[in-house]
């Protein structure tokens, strides 16, 4: 009893801080396609039919539509994101405390779990995919079955292990190989440095056969193909990877290799070292495949997602790590403050732009070195290092202190929350500030119990979490596409015939699931062109026939397009895009004076209007 007595105060600052950085984003992002799926699985005529959905699509290579689809039947599509969501979530964090303390042992798994929730876990280029994350997606239940299967294995439960791993990979093959590769690494007998390195070159030599002779005779993505996916899905090659992108692989892994020497387990020693072979074999293939090798088979299986367990894994055991260096000596002191300073400075604004892998990146480095070289450094240099070093953590902690009064200066209101809870997200969507938050919290109950600071601690997270729990609820229990909305468009879905597509460029998702039709083009469904030449080619035509409308490039994020915006619709441009004869309605704010219907969406007061291609098909000069 007296240990919860002092830990609930820190699970109050936890939950605080998740309730800000965790609010859930409806279905947004990636959960729109992942949606679409499973609406598609009960209305096949006509989603099915949708681009996203038509050619070979990731669809073809999961269970997750036909086991969430009877979700959306009981809940609907708003219940069933937000409900399968945070379940997912739920036992995201449930699973990798028990991996956690499975490797540090219970006291540094609560400071862990703190961490995983504070750091952001973005772990490709673009900020695009994160582990956690939150909004409807395969990819976090299959991160809680392979982190369950790791858990197994280390336990001794081969067949519990092999079974959860074998569940992963039937919702998203992507993510469950490189926990496949990790564990297959744990069984083999690789006891030397020599070996280690030998499996590390069949990751990448491997692949990249494999790549060349499972896809013969047409191995290579290339022409508009090639183009089309590297303007849409620019993350995917390294060329495109900015410094910041390159700050979160360098600081991952070399986390990871400097965990993998010190750690005192060989067990946790071979865990950080599988993951660190896993993902820099990751990274490596990625750049291959995407600038020299443009491998169709290494550019659809996107091997840098090989990097999310060794996120994980890297943040999860920062507690351990940076207390086995700090009680190894000066050198290990100095390793263990500049990777605070790190994880202090990730993401946090200018730093991580500073070339080649920003400020964290570079210091992740030079911790790397000072312990591999610790034999050689003399005490009177090694004492040198660690003021050098605590100077670069106190730097740090100025500079976050910096973020905070420029906080306090500025006045802004966004949102429904609290100014003093807005302003309290501003500081923890920070990584750093939330680190500091939350090691501050876990230091004041777990370190020294100090009665007074704990009550404190607990006032204040109790506070933050009434301040914000309206609006956190509101995000998860929000209908944007309930049977209201849904009976708002009933007039428009009896208007347009089952076989339409529409172009509702700014809502897709609402084309969807409000007018249960396909939708014609949007940025979301050009997300399938690496899986697809036909799709890239169908999105390519269609984007051409909206020329007069809109930039043909802006569908697939080409740089000279980005930021452009849809020129205000006219007759004229409508009698132009209705050319094609794939597209049948056209929904857009602009009101061109035609008496067409209209409806409020997303809000009152917010108008769309609803314009028929055959009126205007008719019209066009033939």
């Amino acid at each position: 009893m007296s240990a919860w007595r002092w830990l609930a105060p820190y699970i109050l600052v936890v939950v605080a801080v998740w309730s800000l950085l965790f609010r859930y984003w409806g279905i947004q992002h990636d959960a729109m396609a992942y949606m679409l799926q499973l609406v598609a699985r009960l209305q096949p005529e006509p989603l099915a039919g949708d681009i996203f959905l038509r050619f070979t699509s990731q669809e073809e290579f999961t269970l997750f539509p036909t086991l969430g689809a009877p979700f959306v039947a009981i809940f609907g599509i708003d219940g069933t994101g937000a409900l399968l969501t945070f379940i997912g979530l739920a036992a995201w964090l449930v699973v990798a405390w028990h991996l956690m303390r499975l490797l540090q042992g219970r006291q540094m798994a609560w400071l862990a779990i703190g961490l995983l929730v504070a750091v952001p876990g973005w772990y490709s280029a673009g900020q695009v995919f994160r582990y956690a994350e939150p909004f409807l997606t395969a990819r976090t239940a299959t991160e809680v079955l392979c982190l369950a299967a790791l858990i197994a294995w280390l336990n001794h439960k081969r067949v519990w292990s092999a079974l959860l791993l074998g569940l992963a990979l039937l919702l998203h093959p992507l993510m469950a190989f490189p926990a496949i590769l990790v564990i297959g690494a744990l069984a083999l007998p690789l006891d030397t440095l020599k070996r280690w390195g030998w499996f590390l070159v069949a990751l990448i030599v491997v692949p990249l056969v494999g790549s060349l002779v499972l896809a013969a005779p047409t191995p290579f993505v290339d022409g508009d193909w090639l183009s089309v996916t590297r303007s849409r899905s620019g993350f995917l090659f390294a060329g495109e990877w900015a410094a910041r992108d390159r700050e979160v692989f360098a600081t991952t892994l070399l986390m990871l290799a400097v965990a993998a020497h010190v750690l005192p387990r060989s067990q946790l020693r071979c865990v950080m070292a599988a993951a660190l072979c896993v993902g820099t074999a990751g990274v490596l293939l990625a750049a291959i495949a995407s600038e020299f090798l443009p491998l169709k088979i290494l550019l659809q299986g996107q091997p840098w997602r090989w990097l999310w367990l060794g996120r994980v894994l890297s943040i999860g055991l920062m507690p351990l790590v940076v207390a086995t260096l700090w009680s190894s000596g000066q050198t290990g002191r100095a390793a263990a403050a500049l990777l605070c300073s790190a994880v202090l400075l990730n993401g946090a604004g200018s730093p991580q732009d500073l070339e080649p892998v920003g400020v964290g990146g570079l210091l992740c480095a030079i911790a790397w070195i000072i312990w591999a070289l610790r034999s050689r450094i003399s005490d009177r240099a090694a004492s040198t290092i660690v003021i050098a070093s605590l100077a670069a953590l106190v730097a740090s902690c100025a500079y976050l202190l910096s973020l905070v009064l420029n906080v306090a200066q500025h006045d802004f209101s966004f949102g429904r929350d609290p100014i003093w809870v807005q302003r309290a997200y501003e500081l923890v969507r920070t990584p750093g500030l939330a680190v500091l938050i939350i090691a501050a919290a876990w230091w004041i109950t777990q370190k020294s119990r100090r009665p007074i600071a704990a009550l404190v601690t607990a006032i204040f997270a109790s506070a933050l979490i009434s301040g914000s729990w309206n609006e956190t609820l509101d995000t998860w229990t929000r209908r944007p596409f309930g049977a209201e909305a849904q009976a708002a468009f009933s007039t428009w879905r009896a208007q347009i015939p089952v076989e339409s597509e529409v172009l509702w460029s700014d809502g897709p998702q609402a084309a969807w699931f409000l007018l249960n039709r396909r939708s014609y083009l949007s940025v979301t469904q050009a997300a399938g062109t690496v899986f697809s030449p036909e799709v890239a080619s169908e999105i390519q035509r269609r984007a051409n026939a909206l020329a007069d409308l809109v930039s043909p490039g802006s569908w697939v994020l080409a740089p000279e397009s980005r930021g452009e915006k849809q020129r205000p619709l006219s007759a004229a441009i409508l009698r132009s895009i209705c050319r094609d004869e794939a597209l049948g309605f056209v929904v857009s704010r602009d009101d061109i004076g035609t008496g067409v219907p209209r409806a409020e969406w997303p809000g009152k007061a917010n108008f769309v209007y609803l314009y028929n291609c055959r009126s205007f098909r008719e019209l066009a000069p033939t």
